[in-house]
């Protein structure tokens, strides 16, 4: 029963977050691979993980903490047009392409960091942009950037033996 539950609440959790990810395709801030890239977050979550009390409310936290970066999402893009699509296309390419890598080490710490430094970013665009407004001065383009823009670099768990885990399975 209690798994039941849990199920049901992940199900739940997977159709919210496709609902706070259609918003950015409806704007066309992203296309249909980019959407369904991003719906992985969430469909992805109990690959490697068990359904679990503690792993729903993980996953809660973790689609919060999407909500705020999207929500800043759909103004960034309109507000900042040419320096927006790189700093968020940054932030798609770190998120894995392969089932596997969406390990609790993903959701519990490359994730969350990715994401705060997406944030980061999205404030530290506002804020450049702000004082270019304010100082009546043109920036650097390139300075722009580099301040705004940091490297995510895709994470790949070299740790675990995927492979060890597969002959285990058979």
């Amino acid at each position: 029963m209690k798994n039941k539950s849990l199920n049901q609440q992940f199900r739940e959790i997977q159709s919210d977050f496709r609902e706070l990810v259609l918003p950015l395709y409806t704007d066309n801030i992203i296309n249909v691979m980019t959407k369904q890239r991003l719906t992985t977050i969430a469909t992805n979550f109990f690959v490697f993980q068990p359904i679990s009390e503690p792993n729903i409310e993980r996953l809660l936290l973790t689609v919060e903490s999407c909500r705020s970066a999207f929500s800043q999402c759909r103004l960034a893009n309109a507000q900042y047009p040419e320096q927006f699509p790189p700093l968020f296309e940054q932030f798609v390419n770190s998120i894995p392409t392969s089932a596997r890598d969406f390990n609790a080490h993903f959701y519990n710490i490359t994730l969350p960091s990715v994401l705060e430094k997406f944030t980061h970013s999205l404030d530290a665009l506002s804020e450049v942009i702000e004082q270019e407004d304010d100082m009546n001065e043109e920036l650097d383009h390139n300075e722009v950037q580099e301040l705004a823009m940091p490297t995510f670099e895709p994470f790949v768990d070299t740790s675990y033996d995927y492979e060890q885990k597969q002959q285990n399975i058979l």
